[in-house]
This record gives C-alpha cells, sequence and structure tokens, in this order.
C-alpha cells in the first residue's frame, strides 16, 4: 500500500469548497462533506480571488494525495 489508497470500508471523493464573505468583509472558504456538513474552514482573506486562490490550491493537494473517510 502506497500511503494514499484507502483502506477497506473507507471511500474515496472529490471534496468541495464554499466560498463566503464574513462581516467584515473578509473572505474564506469551507471544505463541506458529502452530507453537507462543513470540514474545515480557512483563515479569512482580504480578496475574494486569493480565498479562491487557496481553495484551488487545496483542491489540487486533495486531488494529488487524496482524502478518504473511514
Amino acid at each position: 500500500m502506497s500511503g494514499n489508497e484507502p483502506e477497506k470500508g473507507s471511500e474515496r471523493y472529490a471534496p468541495y469548497v464554499e466560498l463566503k464573505e464574513n462581516k467584515a468583509g473578509r473572505w474564506y472558504y469551507n471544505v463541506m462533506g458529502q452530507n453537507g456538513q462543513i470540514l474545515s474552514t480557512s483563515e479569512a482573506y482580504a480578496r475574494k480571488t486569493n480565498a479562491h486562490r487557496a481553495a484551488s490550491s487545496f483542491i489540487a493537494t486533495v486531488e494529488k494525495y487524496g482524502i478518504y473517510l473511514k
């Protein structure tokens, strides 16, 4: 096993993110699970484009190394 293969009974899925603006006008993203639950929240960014770039980088990392649920 290479370390990024799922164990028996686990599933691989592509995460999705939601970009949001907080009350202070700063942007962040939530990593969402398949059931719509928030799995993680990013730091706040001054610009929406910066939050989008960070979210895209996160997704690229997950696609490269995989994410598994037990």
